[in-house]
C-alpha cells in the first residue's frame, strides 16, 4: 500500500531510502525504475546517501520515447540512477554552490537560489525526508550524467537580496533531450 504522506503515521523509526521511495506515492515510477535498474538493495543497506529523487511528474515530463530509450538500457537506466545518488548524508542546508561527485562517478553541479537546493537543472519541490541510512530530496527533472546547462541573461542576475543567482539554469529544449549536440544548419 502507497502512503500519501512521506512521514509515517505510526511514528516509528525511520525506514531506509529504499523502502521510504517505494512508499512513496509521489515516486512511484522513480521505485519501479530503481528495482529495475538493481539499486533497492543498494538504498536498502547499511551505507548512507543522499538520493534525489525525481518525482512521478518529473518522469512524466520526459517524452516517452526518451523515457523508453532509457528504461530500456539498463546499464544507461542504472548510471542516469547513480547520477541522483550522493554517498553521505546531505541536509538542504549543509550544500553551497559546488560540484559534488555522483555514485556514477561524475560530479553533479549543486547550489542553493531563491527557489531553494538547485541540481543541474532540476529543483528540489518537496521537504527533505530523513531515512535511516540518509536522507531523500524529492526534484522536479530527471537528472543526467553530461548535463550543460543554458544559462540565460535572467539565470546570471544576482538577487540583490541574497548575492546568489536569481534562477536556474533551464534544461535544452526537449528535441535535444539527452543532450545530444546541435543538429548542423547547413
Amino acid at each position: 500500500m502507497k502512503m500519501n504522506h512521506y512521514r509515517s503515521h505510526s511514528g516509528g523509526p525511520a525506514a531506509s531510502i529504499a523502502v521510504t521511495i517505494n512508499d512513496a506515492s509521489s515516486l512511484s515510477t522513480c521505485a519501479r525504475l530503481l528495482a529495475r535498474a538493481e539499486l533497492t538493495d543498494f538504498l536498502g543497506g547499511g551505507e548512507t546517501f543522499t538520493f534525489f529523487a525525481p518525482t512521478d511528474a518529473a518522469f512524466d515530463s520526459l517524452p516517452p520515447e526518451t523515457l523508453k530509450e532509457i528504461v530500456d538500457d539498463r546499464a544507461r537506466l542504472r548510471a542516469v540512477l547513480e547520477y541522483h545518488i550522493l554517498p553521505g548524508r546531505w541536509a538542504r542546508a549543509a550544500f553551497a554552490d559546488r560540484k559534488l561527485k555522483t555514485v556514477e562517478g561524475t560530479l553533479l553541479t549543486v547550489g542553493i537560489t531563491d527557489d531553494g537546493l538547485m541540481l543541474d537543472h532540476a529543483c528540489t519541490c518537496a521537504r527533505e525526508i530523513v531515512c535511516s541510512n540518509g536522507v531523500v530530496h524529492p526534484i522536479d527533472a530527471v537528472l543526467v550524467p553530461g548535463f550543460k546547462p543554458t544559462l540565460s541573461a535572467k539565470a546570471l542576475e544576482v538577487s540583490a537580496w541574497t548575492g546568489r543567482p536569481v534562477a536556474r539554469p533551464q534544461p535544452p529544449p526537449r528535441e535535444d533531450w539527452p543532450f545530444h549536440e546541435p543538429k548542423s544548419t547547413e
